[in-house]
């Protein structure tokens, strides 16, 4: 009894799918001529590029140079007062080593000259001495002998050199010399006596973003790109900020860095009034190259590291660009904007929906004309127009067997919504969309999708009406 009950419940389905009416879509893609918001009588444009920041880092990097030229400056005048103690020093410490080696000199012939005079003495008086023993009488001598036990003969005096005196002279150290320096250099005096070089906090770079990095992918379609004339779309940047995550990896040091900013563009018109601004944040980050935790100080302070960072900025910038492209197209941009829907037709078991296949290759090839043959694609349209127009003639709402029953309705007046809205015909393309949400036979997706082509329709009216 299941059984045949879920057998009865399957053949009334597909009977009801097998002979009911229903639509059936067929997707295009095409490009449709989208209006500016925003018009102006003169189709031309100019930019004015400001980046708020770089005076102030210009000022400053004139400040850092003209410190440091200060302090080299000062370094020189040091090092020359420095030297020139030094000079004096070593100068003087020469012309004194010279003399005590003179001095020196002179005490060696003094000594020799002494030496040769006690020699003569000694040898004089050993004479006159032998002289006075020889001439004693020999009982004198005996008796000499007996009583001294010595024979009283003279013996020459022994004569030594003495040494002569070298003085010593110290050379001058480094110490010497800083101590010697005026007060006024002490403070620029080192630890190892040498004279220092003031600390300057290295400069950073950063980087100014140039005309082209905040331009290149700008480009305004419908109007003229001038040197001053028309639309003026001024574009600022703020400075960036740098965070960085530094953090160790296996034995290696790396830094997460994160760079962002804010990008602003606003549009005037030509007596200088404001039309139009918007901005969009700029973010991004990467992740460093790693080194060694005992050089990542070294690669820290790089000009590998900082290029890195702006080189970040300047890539985060530049796909910033595109978005606003897009932004002020859609605002002051007479473009050509691509884009795919849906054309319907009907389909059911014996009946003939050939009109309704004519109108939709009608709708198609006036779709592909657009662009190309704008009277072509016109003259297409109103002969799809005029089919679907008179098969709604034949709207049924009630009879699900109808060949133009809701489903195949409803998707009639969605075709008719969006040629009427590509053609121009605002009026007749709400009449369609309120033709599909006013009626309680249209069903959810009919709803959804004439609404749909209500913002479509709304959005080129609106730029049509201003």
């Amino acid at each position: 009894m299941k059984l045949k009950t879920t057998f009865f419940i399957l053949s009334i389905l597909i009977s009801i799918v097998s002979f009911s009416q229903r639509s059936k879509g067929s997707s295009i893609s095409y490009q449709y001529y989208r209006l500016p918001i925003y018009k102006v009588d003169h189709k031309k444009y100019h930019y004015d590029i400001e980046v708020s920041f770089k005076k102030a880092y210009e000022a400053d990097l004139a400040a850092h140079e003209i410190k440091s030229k200060e302090i080299e400056a000062e370094f020189s005048e040091v090092n020359a007062a420095y030297n020139a103690i030094k000079q004096d020093m070593l100068t003087a410490y020469e012309a004194d080593l010279t003399k005590a080696e003179e001095e020196y000199q002179a005490d060696l012939n003094k000594v020799e000259e002494e030496y040769q005079a006690d020699l003569t003495k000694a040898e004089d008086e050993y004479q006159q001495a032998l002289k006075e023993y020889n001439d004693r009488g020999i009982a004198n001598k005996l008796a000499q002998r007996v009583l001294l036990d010595e024979d009283g003969k003279p013996v020459k005096r022994n004569v030594s050199k003495r040494n002569a005196i070298k003085r010593n002279v110290d050379k001058p150290t480094n110490k010497d010399f800083a101590e010697k320096m005026d007060i006024k250099y002490k403070s620029l005096i080192g630890d190892d006596n040498l004279p220092k070089k003031r600390y300057l906090t290295p400069f950073i770079p950063k980087y100014i973003p140039t005309e082209a990095d905040m331009t290149l992918g700008i480009s305004l379609q419908g109007l003229e790109k001038s040197s001053n004339e028309g639309l003026k779309i001024k574009m600022e940047v703020s400075d960036f900020e740098v965070r960085e995550n530094i953090f160790k990896v296996e034995g290696l040091t790396k830094a997460s860095v994160t760079n962002t900013s804010k990008i602003y563009m606003t549009v005037y018109n030509s007596p200088g009034e404001e039309m139009f601004s918007n901005s969009l944040d700029i973010r991004s980050s990467f992740t460093s190259q790693a080194s060694s935790h005992a050089e990542w100080d070294n690669f820290h302070n790089s000009n590998n590291y900082k290029r890195a960072i702006i080189d970040d900025q300047k890539k985060a910038l530049r796909l910033k660009v595109p978005t606003l492209n897009d932004d002020l197209n859609n605002n002051f941009g007479y473009v050509w904007v691509k884009k795919k829907s849906k054309i319907y037709t009907g389909i059911g078991k014996n009946l003939d929906y050939s009109d309704l296949n004519q109108a939709l290759a009608n709708a198609k090839n006036g779709l592909r004309d657009m662009k190309i043959d704008k009277e072509g694609a016109m003259s297409k349209f109103m002969q799809a127009i005029q089919i679907w127009t008179k098969a709604l003639e034949e709207l049924d709402t009630e009879d699900k067997k109808a060949r133009i029953n809701s489903k195949v309705g409803a998707a009639v007046h969605i075709n008719l919504a969006l040629v009427y809205t590509l053609i121009g015909d605002f009026d007749g393309a709400d009449q369609e969309i309120s033709a599909v949400q006013s009626n309680s036979d249209f069903k959810g997706g009919d709803i959804k999708e004439a609404e749909s082509i209500r913002k479509f329709m709304n959005d080129q009216r609106t730029r049509a009406q201003n």
